[in-house]
């Protein structure tokens, strides 16, 4: 077998050698890539959404009630003690017996009253029995009266006692002129009650 030339050689090197560097200069990128690039690994992208935190409602304490201070103690009442000379002391009481006089001798005018408006309802009735004896009691409360009442109505009363004594002599015989008389003795004795009343 024949070995090639020295000549043939550089010739062959020649025409392979681009194609050699090319190679290699692939095969050397392709490495110098393969470095770079690390491992695929997968990644997890964590994304944290920060939301605004609301603000604590805070409940706003209720308002205080203003309590209006309390009224001040009233001041106790001290006991006024009023003295009076005894002479005025015994006027008032005097007076007061006086006044009670009038009243109840002023009461008795007012029975004698009723009991003659009494007589005149039973005389409508045609009962003098019942007529006679009204009036006689109307002339109890008139004596009654007599002794508690001022002096100037002690006249008057006795005048009234007067016409019911003649009107008790009448009711028997004159019946029928009674009645008129029966109602002009009970106005006066209810005036004469009315006067005696104290102011």
């Amino acid at each position: 077998m024949r070995r090639p030339s020295r000549a043939s050689l550089g010739r062959a090197a020649r025409t392979t050698l681009p194609f050699v560097l090319t190679a290699l200069l692939g095969a050397g990128l392709a490495v110098a890539f393969g470095l770079m690039r690390p491992a695929a690994t997968p990644i997890t992208t964590i994304v944290q959404v920060i939301f605004p935190t609301a603000a604590a409602t805070l409940t706003p304490p209720p308002p205080t009630e203003v309590v209006p201070p309390p009224d001040p103690s009233p001041i106790p009442a001290t006991a006024t003690v009023i003295t009076l000379p005894a002479d005025t002391i015994s006027l008032q009481i005097v007076t007061l017996q006086q006044d009670l006089r009038r009243t109840v001798g002023s009461l008795h005018l007012l029975k004698a009253a009723s009991r003659l408006q009494t007589a005149r309802f039973s005389l409508r009735d045609n009962d003098l029995p019942e007529v006679l004896r009204q009036l006689t009691v109307a002339q109890a409360d008139l004596d009654a009266a007599t002794v508690l009442v001022r002096d100037e109505l002690k006249g008057p009363i006795q005048a009234l006692l007067a016409d019911i004594n003649t009107l008790r002599d009448d009711v028997p015989v004159r019946p029928e002129i009674v009645d008129r008389r029966l109602a002009d003795l009970w106005e006066t004795a209810t005036a004469l009650a009315d006067v005696e009343l104290p102011e």
